[in-house]
């Protein structure tokens, strides 16, 4: 609970960010530096929901996980909304972080 505590407070910072960003420039350099912390998490997968149902520790890379996916969602859209306003480091971290982490491939059990 406590990582997903933090995991989804990240989430609700990004969105309430690039709302904040829309309407007032101040607001991009706290939007960019919740992007990079979020690009910056191995995983976007709840770790809970990366793990086979018989709870054999063995992951099951068939799955594609709603909450990997919204992510991806969330920072694309970022992305394509405020690509006047966001630095191209903060872009080319997303458009580098967006297409590998749509699945749980990357965590390691």
């Amino acid at each position: 609970m406590e990582f997903e505590n933090d995991y989804f407070d990240r989430r609700k910072r990004l969105m309430l960010l690039q709302v904040l960003a829309l309407s007032d420039d101040k607001y991009i350099e706290p939007l960019e530096d919740i992007i990079a912390a979020i690009c910056d998490e191995i995983n976007w997968c709840v770790p809970a929901h990366c793990l086979v149902p018989d709870y054999s520790l063995t992951y099951d890379y068939r799955r594609t996980d709603l909450f990997c996916s919204e992510t991806g969602m969330y920072l694309a859209e970022t992305a394509y909304i405020l690509k006047d306003k966001l630095s191209n480091e903060i872009k080319n971290r997303i458009s580098g972080s967006v297409p590998r982490k749509p699945t749980c491939d990357s965590f390691i059990v």
